[in-house]
């Protein structure tokens, strides 16, 4: 985990700052994946903490507004203003009887706002047909490259990029050049030809897209159909985009909130998730 590799590369002292370091750090581990382990027991005072970095329930925590935020710049959305909301956050016994982080009611619609942006940007820039198509080439270039090893490690010795990635040292030193790299050390025909095709924007042609795909077999069941059926293609030409929204695992959201008589509520929403198969073709 990457706070474990800072912690150990930069020798932090949190002898000095912290009362039980050991147990304190894997509740800091704890609260940045949001997965409530041991440490809830021992803090049950303090579980509504677990609500700031990754928030379950509502999905209003610092990690969404953070890149909600930092994104929205791009496209020249509303920037959320998020100190004077933050002064306005209180932690409060809930109807369930559990201690959440509440909003304050006259903020609900700046709320309702921030999430309005953040599908905008799945839409009009993540989800952008040649911004989505050439992250589809370059999943491709890096899924191609396999166990070949190319990548410093640590120790010296060479490692694939899927191990380097599960190496926090090496990780940090992953960056754009890594496209570079594989063009000069990975001797695969196929991965020299879609790093030219990206090179001379020679994109992936878009077919069509299928959603919510139901096949047994997922995305390879479907490569496997449409080759059946399209004389001159095989499954290699066949390239299948799963394209998530980003609210997979979830079919409803709910937050508590300080109503203008000072007693706590709450407002849900729920939704049928949706997942949309985007086919292409590769260009010959």
């Amino acid at each position: 985990m990457m706070f474990q590799h800072m912690i150990e590369a930069n020798n932090l002292p949190f002898d000095e700052y912290l009362d039980n370091p050991e147990q304190d750090i894997e509740f800091i581990k704890e609260l940045m994946t949001g997965v409530k382990g041991p440490q809830v027991k021992i803090r049950e005072d303090k579980v509504f903490l677990y609500e700031i970095v990754v928030n379950r329930m509502s999905g209003l925590d610092v990690n969404r507004i953070d890149s909600t935020m930092r994104d929205s710049v791009v496209l020249g959305k509303r920037i959320l203003h998020w100190r004077k909301i933050l002064n306005k956050i209180r932690v409060k016994v809930c109807p369930d009887g559990k201690k959440h982080i509440c909003a304050n009611e006259e903020d609900l619609d700046k709320y309702n706002g921030l999430f309005a942006d953040r599908h905008a940007l799945f839409k009009e820039l993540y989800f952008e047909r040649k911004n989505r198509i050439v992250a589809t080439m370059i999943n491709q270039i890096f899924i191609k490259c396999g166990k070949a090893e190319f990548i410093k490690g640590p120790d010296g010795n060479r490692l694939s990029l899927i191990d380097a990635i599960k190496t926090m040292d090496t990780y940090c030193r992953i960056n754009d050049s890594i496209i570079g790299i594989i063009r000069e050390t990975v001797a695969d025909t196929e991965v020299e030809k879609l790093i030219q095709f990206l090179r001379s924007s020679k994109l992936f042609i878009p077919i069509g897209y299928v959603k919510n795909c139901q096949l047994a077999g997922g995305a390879q069941q479907l490569k496997e159909e449409i080759a059946a059926y399209e004389d001159g293609l095989s499954e290699d030409d066949i390239i299948v985009d799963v394209a998530e929204s980003g609210y997979e695992g979830a079919t409803s959201e709910s937050m508590y909130y300080i109503s203008s008589d000072g007693t706590v509520k709450q407002w849900t929403t729920e939704w049928v998730s949706s997942i949309k198969c985007i086919i292409y073709c590769s260009p010959k």
